[in-house]
């Protein structure tokens, strides 16, 4: 798999490609943090996921938190304390960055769930085209 790169859209939002199969729980708001080793870097703000496969799956979120730490430690900067082997933290970013070290500084983005981002900071106008009815109605759903 190649490397997941950020990038910045035409409409000048900040954007990450993510893998599909994440969707479903970024909307049901289980998945609120995305780490990142060796890209480009994230600011607070808005940040649109692109699907890697899926042109149509898209998700506007809100990013309220940017923590660098090394790879070891980033499960504990969560909050999260289930204990872990190195090689399961390793072997959990190996295969979309074969060059990671349990040394290497990790970007973890936390973000709000796309229905809290639409509920606090709305859609910008310039990206209305983008997300159209059918997104609306995916928000309504996870409301």
């Amino acid at each position: 798999m190649p490397h997941i790169r950020a990038t910045q859209l035409e409409s000048g939002i900040q954007t990450l490609e993510l893998l599909d199969r994440f969707y479903e729980d970024v909307f049901a708001g289980k998945k609120r943090a995305t780490w990142r080793y060796a890209e480009q870097k994230i600011e607070p703000g808005y940040l649109i996921f692109a699907a890697s496969h899926d042109t149509d799956l898209l998700a506007l979120v809100w990013v309220e938190d940017i923590l660098y730490v090394p790879l070891r430690n980033g499960y504990t900067a969560l909050g999260d304390n289930t204990p872990r082997t190195d090689d399961e933290i390793l072997m959990s970013m190996k295969s979309h960055y074969p060059d990671i070290t349990l040394e290497s500084e990790v970007m973890i983005v936390k973000y709000s769930s796309p229905a809290e981002t639409y509920a606090r900071h709305g859609i910008p106008a310039h990206l209305g085209n983008m997300f159209g009815a059918d997104y609306m109605e995916k928000l309504k759903a996870y409301k």
